[in-house]
Formats: structure tokens, C-alpha cells, sequence
């Protein structure tokens, strides 16, 4: 039985064409409206170093944690893996591995509060720095500590 899967398309040239949140945010939004799990096909440059590889392979589980879902990333010539919603890999093939890699996914139905509410995380912040800089540059009322407006300063009997 097909359930309510989310397809992401992510490639290096996409993410740097059309900005890495620009992706993020579709895999929210799909999540939102009710992707109970993501399949992910992607294709890594060969040219890559193990690294390179490895790094790209750590944002699959980043993505799986903000969503709450399982992820089945589908690599042609990187990691191929299965992400539980916690970040946790149930099974992977190496990069460039020319194999078949087989492992169950789960359906998440529940919505996560960085799907809810993770947009507001910019415009808080955003918020919190007016109101700090606003407190650091905001004129400070002079009172009593200063000595103005004492008598007994004035003629210097203090």
C-alpha cells in the first residue's frame, strides 16, 4: 500500500542554483501537508572526495530531524541510506557502491514543532536583536548617582 510519500529532488547544482533554503523549505512544506515519509534521489559529483560525500550524506539526517520523518535516500553515485526521523542511518551503501540496499521505513503522521514553527526561529531572533540594540543605544535618564541637580554639589559643601 503507497502511503502519502514526499519526493525531493536534491543535486548540488540545484542547491546552489536555487539556494539551499529554497529546497529546505519545499521538504517543510511537503512534510506539512502530510508526507509521511521522503524518498530522495540524488546524484553526487563523482569528482567528489570521500568527504564531500560523507558531508552530504550528514544533511539527509539533519532533514530527517526537522521534518520528523523517515528519509530513503537513493544515491547513483553517493550515499544511499535510511534515516529514522531521529537522525538514526538503519542501513547504507558507500558512495560510488554498486549495490542494492533494502530496509523498512515507518509512516510519521504527527507534525514536528520545527514544521509548525520553525519559519518564526529568523523573525524571533530579528526581534530579540531590536530589542537589544534599542536597550544599548537608548538614551540613559540621568538620576541622583550622576550629582545633577544637587544642591549640596553645586557649592562643593559635599
Amino acid at each position: 500500500v503507497l502511503h502519502n510519500l514526499g519526493f525531493a529532488i536534491a543535486c548540488a547544482g540545484l542547491a546552489f542554483a536555487l539556494g539551499r533554503r529554497r529546497i529546505h523549505t519545499a521538504a517543510l512544506v511537503f512534510a506539512g501537508a502530510g508526507a509521511e515519509a521522503f524518498v530522495v534521489p540524488i546524484m553526487d559529483a563523482v569528482s567528489w572526495s570521500a568527504r564531500q560525500h560523507e558531508q552530504h550524506a550528514e544533511l539527509f539526517r539533519i532533514r530527517a530531524c526537522e521534518n520528523g520523518r523517515w528519509m530513503f535516500v537513493c544515491a547513483t553515485s553517493g550515499v544511499s541510506q535510511i534515516i529514522d526521523p531521529h537522525g538514526s542511518v538503519h542501513g547504507s551503501l558507500p558512495a560510488l557502491a554498486q549495490d542494492s540496499l533494502t530496509g523498512v521505513i515507518r509512516r510519521e503522521t504527527g507534525i514536528p514543532f520545527y514544521v509548525k514553527w520553525g519559519w518564526m526561529f529568523p523573525w524571533a531572533v530579528l526581534a530579540a536583536a531590536t530589542v537589544a540594540w534599542w536597550i544599548v543605544l537608548s538614551p540613559r535618564k540621568r538620576g541622583s548617582l550622576s550629582g545633577e541637580g544637587r544642591a549640596d554639589l553645586v557649592d562643593g559643601n559635599a
